[in-house]
């Protein structure tokens, strides 16, 4: 494995610059942890085997041989005077170590360290040592292995760098090719987003038609109901106009057909009247031919009879004629129709009143009736006499 290479130390009585490029340890620099361990191997081979202890006291009998150890010395002591001197209260009332801290500090910051550093690095003979660990190296991993790892180690900055650049206009490469790919994926992405945007756009749409159809639809479907719902409205309202109008003209037909109905009951009356007049005319007159004996009596007290009970019984047929005939001018009026408000009756029409009689207290309501009875009875007999010509019973 390759050292890290030395810089050329200044010259004797000279210090190092502050401004001297740093040196990296094995673990300042980002290596791999194979090279590390490598590195930790080799070092502890090397410091097992003695060579360290070897050539540090080498090192240390050069040191001594020569001034550097004196010139060392004087610098430590002037730097140290210097600083008692601007500051003598503080280093000689303080302990004594916390006094050479503070000298130990300006002596960094004066640079002396330094200075004795370089003057040992020249003394350190870093061919011997780099010989010495190769040899180890190939021992554990071969030639090719240690040429190959030489070869790789013993690169210049300028060859550092320039495989430095190669690497990162690489990586650089390699970041653009991945930065073009991610713009085109995003880009793909995009398209395909507007795509999907454009298709979901375009059922959104049809959607949107087919729902303003099926609307259109439903409002056709109303609208032609509602014209269905006033045509029926219409057809029926001009069914019950003309229903009504039926009913109107029936009524007035039927208004006007009562007066004639109540003319011709009322002529039909009075030619039944007449005839049954001629009919008793004729009677009498045959019952006089017919009659020998006490004929003038008989036939005064017959026309006497004759004429109370033609009377009597004219008057109470009249009566009960018109009472039929207005029932079945109401019963028909009724049936047709049913919904029309009630028939007003004429006063001239109806039936005078009766006379009633001083009612009963025991029974009352049996008088009545026998009285109607009666009434009956008469006018049933004085039809029967008037149609078969008999003779009325003598009173």
């Amino acid at each position: 494995m390759a050292a890290p290479t030395a810089k050329q130390a200044p010259t004797n009585g000279e210090l190092a610059s502050p401004s001297a490029a740093r040196k990296y340890k094995a673990s300042d620099l980002p290596l791999p942890s194979a090279t590390r361990g490598a590195i930790e191997s080799l070092a502890h081979s090397f410091k097992k085997e003695g060579a360290y202890d070897s050539i540090r006291k080498q090192v240390w009998d050069k040191f001594e041989a020569s001034d550097y150890e004196a010139q060392v010395t004087k610098a430590i002591l002037e730097v140290a005077e210097q600083e008692i001197e601007r500051n003598p209260q503080q280093l000689l009332t303080l302990d004594r170590r916390k006094a050479a801290a503070l000298i130990d500090g300006a002596l960094e910051r004066s640079g002396v360290y330094q200075k004795a550093e370089s003057v040992i690095s020249q003394l350190i003979d870093v061919g011997a040592i780099e010989e010495r660990i190769r040899e180890t190296r190939r021992a554990e991993v071969g030639e090719e292995a240690a040429q190959a790892e030489q070869v790789r180690g013993s690169k210049t900055d300028e060859e550092y760098a320039a495989d430095t650049e190669a690497r990162r206009a690489e990586r650089e490469r390699l970041r653009e090719e991945l930065r073009q790919k991610e713009l085109a994926i995003e880009e793909e992405k995009r398209r395909i987003a507007r795509e999907e945007r454009k298709k979901e756009e375009r059922e959104r749409e049809k959607a949107e038609l087919k729902r303003q159809e099926e609307r259109d639809e439903r409002r056709r479907k109303r609208e032609q109901e509602r014209e269905e719902r006033e045509r029926q409205r219409d057809i029926e309202r001009e069914k019950r106009h003309k229903e009504r109008e039926q009913r109107d003209r029936e009524r007035d037909r039927d208004r006007e057909r009562e007066p004639r109905d109540r003319d011709r009951d009322r002529d039909r009356d009075r030619d039944r009247d007449r005839d049954r007049d001629r009919s008793r005319d004729r009677d009498r007159d045959r019952d006089r031919r017919d009659r020998d004996r006490h004929r003038d009596d008989r036939r005064k007290e017959k026309e006497a009879v004759s004429a109370e009970l033609k009377e009597k019984l004219s008057k109470e047929e009249h009566e009960r004629l018109e009472q039929e005939a207005l029932a079945d001018l109401l019963r028909e009026s009724s049936k047709t129709t049913q919904k029309q408000p009630e028939l007003e009756v004429d006063s001239s029409l109806a039936p005078p009143p009766r006379k009633s009689g001083p009612v009963s207290a025991i029974n009352p309501i049996r008088r009545e009736h026998s009285r109607v009875t009666e009434g009956r009875k008469l006018s049933d007999a004085g039809l029967k006499a008037d149609r078969g010509g008999s003779v009325p019973p003598e009173l």
